[in-house]
């Protein structure tokens, strides 16, 4: 049975950005998610 599934991308939490970070927390520039491509939701996946 084909089921289409749709997410919040798990690399970003389903923000659609990603947080840079240096080595003491502070936040060196945000990027758009490249799992996702910005959009916050995995892709559907089709299964047949």
């Amino acid at each position: 049975m084909a089921q289409a599934k749709t997410d919040d991308c798990k690399h970003c939490e389903g923000l659609g950005y990603v947080s840079i970070r240096d080595c003491v927390g502070s936040v060196q520039y945000e990027s758009t998610c490249q799992m996702c491509g910005g959009t916050g939701k995995n892709e559907p996946v089709d299964n047949e």
